[in-house]
């Protein structure tokens, strides 16, 4: 029987107690909450006491929220139940806090002094040799522990084997450094035998007297032996035993160890540390004062580099275990492929070719296409002289095949993919300048593809430009990195989408028949979303990403990332020769592809992407919801026109290969604005008009006109406070401010007069205590309950006006956030001299100034409307008015939408006890299409308005809010659905590829049992990483996956795809939608198994 749960003990979250404390803002990976100074009164955690320990009802990771001081922190997110929270007092160290400040106040002097110690013996001074314990000392290695003092036998016996090592030797008082070669061994020079370990052999074969090694600590020169035994033990086989790389096969002079190559190949990849630079390093390891000769042999080394470089590659893509030698290696075989993506026969399920054309997106490749010009490379050496350890072998297409492709178009002006790719954007003028400038250079810059959600550059997928983008390089650089696959559903990402596909199909039939599509192919199109606003407005329907069905949030940006990273390489790649710039950069975008592989096990990755897509999904289809909900009442008949409209055009976009065949008219296009700025200012006038003209009050009044006369009373009195709140005025403002407050004091006190025939119960009034626009009104919503208890028809009629006001306030305020709207645009696009800006600027302040008294007229009549009915239903048509709701329809919202991802998944996922979601902390969300939301003053919109409208734009607006609003649900849920498919998918290809290492290791017969031993142990090792990385990552990710599920099937709606007896099992989920503010908030390394 094992302990009952109630004896099981619970791990805590603990709170350390501070006088004042910090808000979170990042947490690490360890679990640990890294926050800023801040001070924070402990009632806003918990009304608990201080040192109240309480249990909690499920348990949750052990965290340590460290706080600091001094500053203030707004309310942190913590599950409602609060038990098994410890709140104990914060240890506050100085040097945790200020280590440097530690270290320069009371230690640096010391730790200089030890430094100076060291340049002498040190501890040793006067002592016997540490090794014999007898002789006297003069020798010491700087690479042995400790750095002790020993004698000269004791040196050659312990560095016969260690010509690495670096020597010094005491000089009468000082250390001068020797080499391994100067040291005399009974009476000759030390001398270093191969093939025995270091040991003599009988039969020693002189090598060179000069031999230069090439270390991780500097450059050695000695004298070397090799192994003469066996007459078949080739030199460069006996160095490659030592892990020695020779720079030549024949009568090697020149050497590195396999460390330094493997720390230049690193720091080169992850740093883009030159190759010069970093023998210039090697040598100031060797000999920084310049003193002595060193040999040069920065040549040599980069030879060695770039032999390591493909010979690294070949390893890890299995080539070795193959025994077809290299030159056999098939299309793309050293590329590092995405796991995320559809891989036929992988990690797709069986069937996936047939899955209907609705769910076809779940299996689609998605990639995205550019060209970039500052990976330029010079007319240096030639393809004679330096080719290509690898064509076509790795991420770059072979040259043979794609030069002949392009010469077929060289000066054949007509031909459909000779023309230079035209633009409808308004990048032409730099496409045009990177374009033009080629004297000179054997490349203008290359054009790869990669895939548009994971950012993977793809095999075969990169080739060199010549002039400028041209419809022929880009296109067969595309069917190239497709050669090895077929899918029949593809979606391409391309800056010029637009001109790109309209001759796509024309063009295939001039790509080589074994480059063209095995089967049947449809392609879908779409441009990035950083380039799509610079395309015309026609563009933007078709191609946007956020109106395409199945792609979730893609942005189809990937390229540009990895642009970013290659783009360090761009200085000494431009130098290099045409094979030595293309195996490098083939390098560089394998690292990259590692990068990325390894970091799908961090949360870096799908993990955050989904933690944070979950939340996202449901918050906006229930707002989507909402929306058409609040819609459907009044426009139930124009909504069924735009779904059906909606459903129709994506219908034809996933049927209708050729863009220009399609027919359904775009419901994304908005027709352009034709309100003119002068229409603006006679709609104000008339405005203004209309107030002036209002009456006064007589002297017979009803209990209906002096309601009307107090609210109109109140309407100025808002109108006189944001004048009367002014800092600064002059004699005129001052005096205009003072006839308008005896002119309201006089109506007011005439109402007051009034008030007392409806309620004679009332006091009197203080006129003196307040300015006039502060005055009580003593409406009946004024007034305390009993006292509004007496007068129940003037509580009616307050009521109905009320209602009335706030309806009016609301119609004012969506007209004038129009006008706001239409005067931006009139403004970007036709202030082009500092009169009209001015004049534009002064109509702006027009505006705002109307939105300020539409916006005080209705909180005015909310609150009044909350007095009277209380809370109730009508509260959900009336909503409370912030700042942050005042915006067009088309409008976006920073603040709220900057601050919410935190906040909103964090409190979300706490609801669980899912350690992922509560140890990974999430960036915050880019203010975009994707995130935003209407405001809820578009939901009441009124048939009056939209018969009103007599532009249309209201009605238009409102459309294409909706549409945007149900397209971002749908790609919020398609992103969820995506990434766990593309989970699924790294899963099953990471067992598969487990499963192919254990293959490879039993592949190639070979005689020699060393050779057999190193390629199983090779293969071994892979693939117990491989397994190692399902099982961590599927532990990792399980209970998001979970998690997904529930809120696909209890809060999306989606149940296809699951069985009957997992539909019932999860507990729905809740998320609240609320309209307020909420505040919230990559490890580079190549493992040392993978790097093998």
């Amino acid at each position: 029987m094992g302990r009952s749960n109630r004896h099981k003990k619970v791990p805590g979250l603990y709170i350390h107690r501070p006088a004042t404390s910090s808000k979170v803002i990042t947490t690490s990976k360890t679990g640990y909450i890294r926050t800023q100074e801040r001070s924070i009164n402990l009632a806003m955690v918990t009304d608990t006491a201080a040192d109240e320990d309480v249990r909690m009802s499920s348990p949750v990771d052990e965290q340590c929220w460290d706080f600091g001081h001094d500053e203030e922190v707004e309310k942190p997110v913590l599950p409602e139940d609060l038990s098994g929270i410890k709140i104990k007092p914060a240890k506050r160290y100085l040097n945790s806090d200020l280590p440097l400040l530690t270290w320069k106040d009371s230690y640096r002097d010391a730790y200089l002094d030890s430094l100076l110690t060291l340049d002498g013996r040190g501890r040793f001074v006067g002592k016997g040799c540490v090794g014999c314990g007898e002789k006297t000392t003069g020798y010491r290695c700087l690479d042995c522990h400790g750095r002790r003092m020993i004698c000269e036998e004791c040196v050659i016996e312990r560095h016969q084997r260690e010509p690495t090592h670096r020597l010094e030797v005491w000089a009468k008082n000082h250390f001068k450094k020797i080499s391994f070669g100067s040291i005399n061994a009974e009476s000759s020079k030390m001398i270093f035998q191969l093939g025995h370990g270091g040991l003599s052999c009988p039969f020693a074969q002189p090598g060179h007297k000069d031999f230069v090694l090439l270390h991780v600590n500097g450059i050695h020169t000695f004298q070397i032996n090799y192994c003469g035994c066996n007459p078949e033990y080739q030199p460069y086989q006996q160095l490659l035993d030592v892990a020695w790389f020779p720079a030549t096969p024949l009568e090697p002079q020149t050497a590195a160890t396999f460390d330094v190559l493997r720390q230049f190949h690193v720091l080169n990849l992850q740093g883009k540390v030159s190759g010069y630079d970093f023998y210039k390093s090697l040598e100031l390891l060797t000999d920084a004062s310049r003193l002595s000769k060193m040999p040069d042999r920065l040549q040599p080394f980069m030879n060695m580099v770039r032999e390591w470089r493909h010979l690294k590659a070949a390893k890890r893509s299995g080539c070795g275990h193959t025994g077809q030698g290299l030159e056999n290696t098939s299309r793309g075989g050293f590329g590092i492929e995405c796991r995320a993506c559809p891989v036929p026969h992988v990690n797709l399920p069986d069937g996936w070719e047939n899955t209907p054309v609705e769910k076809s997106w779940l299996y689609r490749l998605i990639l995205s296409q550019d060209a970039n010009f500052r990976l330029k490379n010079r007319l240096r050496s030639s393809t004679d002289r330096d080719p290509s350890f690898q064509p076509g072998f790795a991420y770059f297409v072979a040259d043979n095949e794609y030069l002949s492709h392009l010469a077929r178009f060289v000066g054949n002006s007509e031909s459909l993919t000779e023309d230079e790719i035209s633009h409808c954007v308004g990048f032409a003028a730099i496409w045009l300048a990177n374009s033009k400038k080629s004297k000179g250079l054997r490349a203008t810059g290359v054009a790869s593809v990669s895939c548009a959600r994971h950012q993977f550059f793809r095999p075969n997928g990169t080739g060199n430009l010549q002039r400028g983008e041209k419809y022929s390089n880009m296109d067969f650089i595309l069917f190239a990195c497709l050669l090895s696959v077929y899918f029949p559903f593809l979606l391409l990402c391309y800056d010029i989408a637009c001109q790109y596909s309209r001759r796509f199909w024309d063009r295939l039939k001039s790509i080589p028949k074994n480059y063209q599509f095995t089967g049947s192919t449809f392609i879908s199109w779409a441009v990035p979303k950083f380039h799509l606003p610079a395309h015309k407005s026609e563009c933007h329907g078709p191609f946007a990403l956020n109106y395409t069905p199945g792609v979730g949030r893609t942005d189809g940006e990937g390229v540009e990332r990895n642009w970013a990273y290659l783009n360090g390489a761009a200085p000494s790649t431009s130098q290099m020769g045409p094979g030595a710039r293309q195996d490098t950069l083939d390098d560089f975008m394998g690292f990259w592809n590692f990068r990325k592989t390894v970091d799908y096990g961090t949360e870096h990755s799908l993990l955050r992407n989904l933690i944070r897509a979950i939340p996202e999904a449901i918050i906006h289809n229930q707002a989507f919801q909402a929306f058409s909900q609040s819609l459907r009442k009044e426009h139930g008949n124009e909504l069924v026109e735009w779904e059906k409209a909606v459903v129709e055009w994506e219908k034809e976009k996933a049927t209708v290969n050729d863009v220009r065949a399609r027919t359904k008219p775009d419901p994304y296009l908005v027709r352009e604005d034709t309100v003119s700025v002068h229409e603006i200012e006679r709609q104000l006038s008339k405005e203004e008009n209309t107030k002036v003209q209002q009456g006064t009050l007589s002297s017979d009044v009803t209990p209906l006109e002096y309601i009307i006369s107090a609210l109109s009373i109140s309407d100025t009195q808002l109108a006189l406070r944001p004048e009367a709140a002014k800092r600064e005025q002059t004699s005129a403002q001052k005096s205009s401010l003072h006839r308008k407050r005896t002119g309201l004091l006089k109506r007011i006190k005439k109402l007051h007069a009034i008030q007392l025939l409806f309620n004679p119960g009332l006091g009197p009034v203080d006129y003196t205590a307040k300015a006039a626009e502060d005055i009580l009104l003593r409406f009946p919503s004024e007034l305390p309950q009993e006292e509004r208890a007496r007068i129940p028809s003037l509580v009616v009629i307050e009521d109905r006006l009320r209602e009335a006001h706030a309806n009016q306030a609301l119609g004012d305020l969506r007209k004038q956030l129009r006008l706001r709207t239409f005067s931006l645009k009139f403004k970007n696009e036709n202030a082009n001299s500092q009169g009209t800006y001015t004049r534009m600027r002064a109509l702006q302040d027009q505006i705002s100034a109307r939105i300020r008294d539409a916006s005080s007229r209705y909180r005015a009549a909310r609150e009044a409307l909350l007095n009277l009915r209380g809370n109730g239903p009508w509260e959900e048509v009336f909503r409370e008015l912030q700042e942050k709701d005042l915006r067009g329809v088309n409008e976006h919202v920073v603040r709220s939408e900057e601050e919410n991802s935190r906040a909103r998944a964090h409190a979300w996922a706490s609801s669980s006890t899912v350690d992922p979601i509560q140890t990974i902390s999430t960036r915050e969300l880019q203010t975009g299409e994707g995130h935003r939301s209407a405001s809820w003053i578009w939901y009441t919109v009124s048939k009056e308005e939209l018969e009103a409208d007599s532009d249309g734009t209201l009605n238009d607006g409102i459309r294409l809010e909706w549409l945007k609003a149900r397209s971002r649900a749908h790609r919020w849920k398609e992103e969820v659905q995506l990434l766990e498919e593309e989970m699924r998918r790294v899963l099953e290809y990471t067992k598969w590829k487990s499963v192919w290492w254990e293959q490879k290791g039993l592949q190639r017969n070979v005689e020699s049992p060393s050779l057999r031993e190193g390629l199983l142990a090779y293969a071994a090792r892979q693939a117990e990483v491989e397994e190692g990385r399902r099982i961590a990552w599927s532990a990792k990710w399980q209970p998001v996956r979970n998690r997904a599920q529930e809120a696909l099937v209890q809060n999306l709606g989606e149940t296809e795809g699951l069985g009957e007896e997992l539909r019932g099992v999860f507990t729905r989920i809740e998320v609240e939608v609320t309209e307020e503010n909420e505040n919230e908030e990559d490890d580079d390394g190549w493992s040392e198994s993978d790097e093998e």
